[in-house]
């Protein structure tokens, strides 16, 4: 394939050649254009079992939280109950 092709002009002069395009920009302008998403079918397979809201917890996991603020957390927990107790028992 040769390295570039010459496009003439034949309205005015005919061999004098107007553009210069290379090879390979010649042969992606007449490759026709390729798919570029695959969103046409995306949409309904996501809708077939429904999109759902991701699960809400009452209280976050502890895992791979510090160990350090693990323990503290767990005492103070324990800290609150006891006191809670407590003032329920005096009123």
């Amino acid at each position: 394939m040769p390295d570039s092709i010459l496009i003439n002009c034949t309205v005015l002069q005919p061999q004098r050649p107007i553009y210069t395009i290379s090879a390979t920009t010649a042969v992606s302008i007449l490759k026709p254009p390729s798919r570029r998403h695959g969103q046409v079918k995306e949409n309904k397979k996501a809708h077939r079992n429904g999109i759902k809201k991701p699960k809400s917890f009452r209280h976050r996991s502890m895992r791979g939280v510090d160990a350090k603020y693990r323990k503290n957390a767990l005492h103070a927990l324990n800290g609150s109950r006891k006191a809670r107790a407590e003032q329920k028992a005096t009123s």
